[in-house]
Formats: structure tokens, sequence, C-alpha cells
């Protein structure tokens, strides 16, 4: 996947929870939309 910029965020400690962000992606939707974490995220949105 090609990107401008990736960092994680570890939140393990407190939230249990790690972050991974990106930037510069074009279209969440061609890379993520068959994924069940994006579906369940807009369907509740």
């Amino acid at each position: 996947m090609e990107c401008s910029g990736v960092w994680i965020d570890d939140y393990q400690k407190g939230l249990d929870e790690i972050e991974v962000s990106v930037l510069g992606i074009s279209d969440f939707q061609t890379l993520f939309g068959d994924h069940p974490h994006h579906l369940a995220y807009w369907r509740l949105a």
C-alpha cells in the first residue's frame, strides 16, 4: 500500500489497544471496504 506516512500509538497499558494511522491514502473504501472492522464502523456511524 502506498502512503505518505504511517505511525503506531501503543495504548496497551491504559486502554488495551494499539492504533495504527496511515496518511496519504487516496481511497479507504477501495483498500478496506471489505474488511469487517471498516464495515462495522460505517454501520454504526
